[in-house]
C-alpha cells in the first residue's frame, strides 16, 4: 500500500497493519489494484504488484525517483513470496509474468525499484520487498540510475 497511498510518513504509520489491509482489499474488490500471482496448485505463494506508473501515488511525492521517459511506463513496485518458497525462483517467475502482463497492456517501458545494497551487504528479507538488482538484471532490465536507497531498473517493451 505504501506505493498507492497519496501521503507518506505519518499517514502510512497510522494505516499500518489492519488499516492498510482493509484499504488494499477495497482496491482489489473494485479492480483498482493489479498484479500477478504465483500459485502452488490453488494456494497463493507469491504476488507482484504491477500497474501503470500513474496508478501509484508514491511517484507524485517522490523526490528521488524521476518522472519516466515515456507516458506508457509501467512499474513493478513490490513482491511478496511466502516463507518456504523464497530463493526458489518464485520472484523471477513473478517478474517475468509482470513483464508479459504489462506488454499485453501495451506498456512501452517497465521499471523496477530494487533495494540497493551499495556496499554489497546482505539485506534482511523485510527490506527487499521491491526485489534485488540481480532479479531485474536476470529479467533483461538495465540499470538506469541510483535513487536514494533504491535503484531504477528499466526494460523497453515492444508495446
Amino acid at each position: 500500500m505504501f506505493w498507492r497511498i497519496p501521503k507518506g510518513g505519518a499517514y502510512w504509520d497510522a494505516q499500518k497493519g489492519e488499516g492498510n489491509r482493509r484499504a488494499f482489499r477495497k482496491l482489489v474488490e473494485r479492480g483498482a489494484a493489479t498484479g500477478v500471482l504465483a500459485l502452488d496448485g490453488k494456494t497463493p505463494i507469491g504476488w507482484a504488484s504491477v500497474a501503470p506508473r500513474a496508478d501509484f501515488a508514491y511517484f507524485d511525492r517522490s523526490r528521488t525517483i524521476p518522472p519516466p521517459a515515456d507516458e506508457k511506463t509501467w512499474s513493478v513496485t513490490c513482491f511478496f513470496v511466502k516463507r518456504g518458497w523464497r530463493r526458489r525462483g518464485v520472484a523471477g517467475a513473478l517478474l517475468a509474468e509482470a513483464v508479459d502482463y504489462a506488454s499485453r497492456k501495451k506498456a512501452r517501458l517497465i521499471e523496477g525499484y530494487p533495494a540497493a545494497s551499495w556496499d554489497g551487504a546482505k539485506m534482511p528479507d523485510a527490506f527487499v520487498h521491491t526485489g534485488l538488482p540481480s532479479l531485474f538484471e536476470a529479467a533483461g532490465f538495465e540499470f538506469a540510475e541510483a535513487a536514494g536507497a533504491r535503484a531504477v531498473w528499466r526494460r523497453r517493451l515492444a508495446g
